[in-house]
Protein backbone atom coordinates (compact mmCIF):
# COMPACT_ATOMS: atom_id res chain seq x y z
CA UNK A 1 0.00 0.00 0.00
CA UNK A 2 2.82 2.69 0.78
CA UNK A 3 4.77 1.94 -2.23
CA UNK A 4 1.39 2.55 -4.57
CA UNK A 5 0.95 5.90 -2.06
CA UNK A 6 4.40 7.31 -2.67
CA UNK A 7 4.06 6.84 -6.78
CA UNK A 8 0.83 8.48 -6.43
CA UNK A 9 2.67 11.49 -4.39
CA UNK A 10 5.28 11.58 -6.77
CA UNK A 11 2.50 11.92 -9.54
CA UNK A 12 1.16 14.83 -8.14
CA UNK A 13 5.01 16.64 -7.40
CA UNK A 14 4.98 16.10 -11.52
CA UNK A 15 2.06 17.39 -12.60
CA UNK A 16 2.75 20.69 -9.81
CA UNK A 17 5.93 21.29 -11.59
CA UNK A 18 5.14 20.70 -14.86
CA UNK A 19 1.94 22.71 -14.52
CA UNK A 20 3.69 25.89 -13.02
CA UNK A 21 6.27 25.20 -16.06
CA UNK A 22 3.54 26.11 -18.26
CA UNK A 23 1.56 28.09 -15.96
CA UNK A 24 -0.16 31.26 -18.57
CA UNK A 25 -1.96 33.35 -15.48
CA UNK A 26 -2.11 33.66 -11.38
CA UNK A 27 -4.92 31.37 -11.02
CA UNK A 28 -3.55 28.09 -13.09
CA UNK A 29 0.12 29.08 -10.88
CA UNK A 30 -1.86 29.04 -7.47
CA UNK A 31 -3.43 25.87 -8.50
CA UNK A 32 -0.22 24.31 -9.48
CA UNK A 33 1.41 25.59 -5.94
CA UNK A 34 -1.75 23.74 -3.69
CA UNK A 35 -0.95 20.51 -5.67
CA UNK A 36 2.46 20.81 -4.42
CA UNK A 37 1.71 21.75 -0.78
CA UNK A 38 -0.80 18.79 -0.75
CA UNK A 39 2.40 16.43 -2.26
CA UNK A 40 5.08 17.63 0.35
CA UNK A 41 2.81 17.30 3.05
CA UNK A 42 1.42 13.68 2.08
CA UNK A 43 5.19 12.69 1.59
CA UNK A 44 6.23 13.96 4.70
CA UNK A 45 3.68 11.96 6.40
CA UNK A 46 4.51 8.69 4.83
CA UNK A 47 8.29 9.27 4.78
CA UNK A 48 9.01 11.20 7.93
CA UNK A 49 10.81 14.14 6.17
CA UNK A 50 10.14 17.69 7.23
CA UNK A 51 7.66 19.50 4.96
CA UNK A 52 10.14 22.45 5.29
CA UNK A 53 12.52 20.26 3.69
CA UNK A 54 10.50 18.58 1.10
CA UNK A 55 9.39 21.71 0.22
CA UNK A 56 12.78 23.19 -0.62
CA UNK A 57 13.51 19.81 -2.16
CA UNK A 58 10.81 20.20 -4.51
CA UNK A 59 11.27 23.79 -5.24
CA UNK A 60 14.50 23.40 -6.50
CA UNK A 61 13.41 21.19 -9.34
CA UNK A 62 13.03 23.13 -12.42
CA UNK A 63 11.86 22.19 -16.04
CA UNK A 64 9.90 19.17 -16.92
CA UNK A 65 9.75 16.64 -14.65
CA UNK A 66 11.84 13.47 -15.16
CA UNK A 67 12.86 10.51 -13.72
CA UNK A 68 16.27 11.14 -11.73
CA UNK A 69 19.59 8.77 -13.82
CA UNK A 70 21.72 7.28 -11.15
CA UNK A 71 25.07 5.57 -12.16
CA UNK A 72 26.83 2.77 -10.31
CA UNK A 73 30.04 0.74 -11.05
CA UNK A 74 30.98 -2.54 -10.26
CA UNK A 75 34.11 -3.64 -9.79
CA UNK A 76 35.36 -7.16 -8.93
CA UNK A 77 38.59 -8.11 -8.01
CA UNK A 78 39.67 -11.46 -6.70
CA UNK A 79 36.22 -12.33 -6.63
CA UNK A 80 35.39 -9.30 -4.13
CA UNK A 81 33.12 -5.96 -4.92
CA UNK A 82 34.25 -3.08 -4.29
CA UNK A 83 31.96 -1.26 -1.91
CA UNK A 84 32.00 2.62 -0.51
CA UNK A 85 30.79 3.50 2.94
CA UNK A 86 28.21 6.68 3.00
CA UNK A 87 29.12 9.79 5.27
CA UNK A 88 24.91 10.29 5.83
CA UNK A 89 23.65 6.52 7.32
CA UNK A 90 27.20 4.84 7.45
CA UNK A 91 26.02 2.06 5.18
CA UNK A 92 27.35 0.95 2.11
CA UNK A 93 27.07 1.34 -1.50
CA UNK A 94 28.35 0.32 -4.86
CA UNK A 95 30.66 3.32 -5.92
CA UNK A 96 28.52 6.25 -8.42
CA UNK A 97 25.86 8.83 -7.97
CA UNK A 98 23.65 11.39 -9.47
CA UNK A 99 24.43 12.09 -13.43
CA UNK A 100 24.46 16.04 -13.82
CA UNK A 101 24.02 17.94 -16.31
CA UNK A 102 26.13 17.98 -19.37
CA UNK A 103 27.53 14.39 -18.60
CA UNK A 104 27.23 10.96 -20.12
CA UNK A 105 26.36 8.17 -17.71
CA UNK A 106 30.15 6.92 -18.56
CA UNK A 107 31.65 10.09 -18.06
CA UNK A 108 29.85 10.40 -14.71
CA UNK A 109 30.73 6.87 -13.44
CA UNK A 110 33.83 7.45 -14.46
CA UNK A 111 34.63 10.77 -12.59
CA UNK A 112 32.13 9.07 -9.79
CA UNK A 113 34.35 6.81 -8.77
CA UNK A 114 37.35 8.88 -8.60
CA UNK A 115 36.08 11.26 -6.40
CA UNK A 116 35.24 8.53 -4.31
CA UNK A 117 37.67 6.13 -4.06
CA UNK A 118 40.72 8.08 -6.22
CA UNK A 119 41.05 5.44 -9.09
CA UNK A 120 41.06 5.83 -12.26
CA UNK A 121 39.04 3.45 -14.09
CA UNK A 122 37.88 2.03 -17.70
CA UNK A 123 34.16 1.12 -18.11
CA UNK A 124 33.77 -2.12 -19.65
CA UNK A 125 30.20 -2.90 -20.18
CA UNK A 126 26.54 -1.35 -19.63
CA UNK A 127 25.16 -4.34 -17.52
CA UNK A 128 22.07 -3.37 -16.70
CA UNK A 129 19.54 -0.28 -16.29
CA UNK A 130 16.83 -0.99 -13.65
CA UNK A 131 13.95 1.24 -12.01
CA UNK A 132 14.60 1.42 -8.40
CA UNK A 133 10.77 1.11 -7.42
CA UNK A 134 10.40 -2.47 -8.91
CA UNK A 135 13.10 -4.14 -6.79
CA UNK A 136 12.57 -2.24 -3.67
CA UNK A 137 10.30 -3.80 -1.26
CA UNK A 138 9.60 -0.06 -0.47
CA UNK A 139 10.28 3.41 -2.18
CA UNK A 140 13.16 4.82 -0.96
CA UNK A 141 13.55 7.87 -2.62
CA UNK A 142 11.68 11.22 -3.12
CA UNK A 143 11.87 10.49 -7.04
CA UNK A 144 11.66 7.99 -9.71
CA UNK A 145 15.25 6.85 -10.13
CA UNK A 146 17.07 4.64 -13.16
CA UNK A 147 19.74 3.09 -11.93
CA UNK A 148 22.82 2.89 -14.62
CA UNK A 149 25.10 -0.49 -13.94
CA UNK A 150 28.71 -0.40 -15.77
CA UNK A 151 31.31 -3.24 -15.18
CA UNK A 152 34.72 -1.57 -14.94
CA UNK A 153 38.01 -2.23 -14.51
CA UNK A 154 40.62 -0.65 -12.10
CA UNK A 155 43.68 1.06 -14.09
CA UNK A 156 45.83 1.69 -11.45
CA UNK A 157 44.92 0.72 -7.65
CA UNK A 158 45.96 3.46 -5.60
CA UNK A 159 42.90 4.04 -3.85
CA UNK A 160 41.98 6.97 -1.16
CA UNK A 161 39.85 8.57 0.40
CA UNK A 162 39.23 12.57 -1.68
CA UNK A 163 39.10 15.00 0.98
CA UNK A 164 35.27 16.75 1.22
CA UNK A 165 33.90 13.30 -0.51
CA UNK A 166 30.34 11.91 1.15
CA UNK A 167 32.79 8.76 1.95
CA UNK A 168 34.61 7.62 4.73
CA UNK A 169 35.88 4.74 3.97
CA UNK A 170 36.74 1.79 1.21
CA UNK A 171 36.31 -1.80 1.06
CA UNK A 172 35.91 -5.25 -0.63
CA UNK A 173 33.43 -7.59 0.30
CA UNK A 174 32.87 -11.30 -0.78
CA UNK A 175 29.22 -11.92 -2.33
CA UNK A 176 28.07 -13.94 0.63
CA UNK A 177 29.07 -11.75 2.81
CA UNK A 178 28.04 -8.26 2.19
CA UNK A 179 28.34 -5.09 4.36
CA UNK A 180 24.89 -3.22 5.49
CA UNK A 181 23.43 -1.36 2.21
CA UNK A 182 21.87 1.60 1.83
CA UNK A 183 19.14 0.78 0.82
CA UNK A 184 18.61 4.95 -0.32
CA UNK A 185 21.63 4.13 -3.27
CA UNK A 186 21.20 0.14 -3.50
CA UNK A 187 19.21 -2.67 -2.76
CA UNK A 188 20.39 -6.48 -2.46
CA UNK A 189 18.87 -7.71 -5.81
CA UNK A 190 20.38 -5.31 -7.94
CA UNK A 191 23.81 -6.77 -6.34
CA UNK A 192 23.08 -10.50 -7.37
CA UNK A 193 21.47 -9.28 -10.38
CA UNK A 194 24.67 -7.46 -11.96
CA UNK A 195 27.23 -10.27 -10.99
CA UNK A 196 24.79 -12.79 -11.96
CA UNK A 197 25.04 -11.30 -15.32
CA UNK A 198 28.80 -11.31 -15.39
CA UNK A 199 29.30 -14.74 -15.07
CA UNK A 200 27.91 -14.93 -18.99
CA UNK A 201 30.10 -13.62 -21.03
CA UNK A 202 28.94 -11.48 -23.92
CA UNK A 203 25.83 -11.36 -22.40
CA UNK A 204 23.04 -8.37 -23.65
CA UNK A 205 22.55 -5.51 -21.28
CA UNK A 206 19.71 -6.14 -18.94
CA UNK A 207 16.75 -3.53 -18.42
CA UNK A 208 13.52 -3.16 -16.74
Amino acid sequence: MKQKVIKLIRELQAISQNGLLFAETPFHKERYEKVLTIATELFSINSNIPVKELKNIFLEQKGYATPKLDTRAVIVENNKILFVREKDDQKWSLPGGWVEVGETPKMNIIKEVFEECGINIEVKKLLGVYDKDLHDKEPTSIFQVFSFFFYCEILKSDFKLIKGSEIDAIGFFQKDKLPPLSNLRINKWEIERVLELLKTPNVKTDFD
